[in-house]
């Protein structure tokens, strides 16, 4: 499950601070919180043969400026291509921590520690950016001195629900 990989980092910069006004009596900068982005329901359907589907979840949860709780659910469909119908399911909960950033190409991307508690407690190191509606996930192939994967996996990419 590639979830699993993907998360198992936890921690990344705490803080993301936004531009604000700066002249006589306007609002001071607004600090946005790294993890505030992430909270909610992402998914990803991908067409597994000639006539199956696998639809991954993500649900996360704020517990910290920079740390979620995270279930994630990974659906295999056998009669379908569209992510619809019977399936069966793996299940996987644990924590993420943002621990920083790093550049990707021209992408600053953030780094995460993952904390997996079950099925299977485990941990990893990825890399995640948020565009817009859309997560990407690091490709872990290729990974740093750090342990973090050096580039995106742009075939995997998430849409917030």
């Amino acid at each position: 499950m590639k979830i699993i990989s993907i998360f198992v980092a936890s921690c990344i910069s705490l803080t993301l601070v936004a531009c604000g006004g700066g002249g006589g009596g306007e609002a001071a900068p607004v600090a946005l919180v790294a993890a505030d982005k992430y909270v909610g329901t992402w998914t990803h359907c991908e067409v597994n043969g000639t006539n199956a589907s696998i639809k991954n979840t993500l649900v996360f949860t704020k517990t910290a400026a920079a740390s979620l709780s995270y279930t994630a659910q990974e659906q295999s469909y056998t009669a379908s291509t569209l992510c619809a119908g019977v399936n069966t399911s793996l299940n996987q909960t644990g924590s993420i921590t943002i621990v920083g950033t790093k550049t990707i190409a021209s992408d600053t991307v953030e780094k995460i520690d993952v904390a997996i508690n079950a099925p299977n407690a485990g941990s990893d190191k990825d890399i995640a950016l948020i565009t817009g509606a859309t997560l990407k996930l690091g490709d872990d192939t290729a990974l740093d001195a750090n342990g973090y994967p050096t580039t995106l996996d742009n075939a995997f990419v998430f849409t917030k629900q």
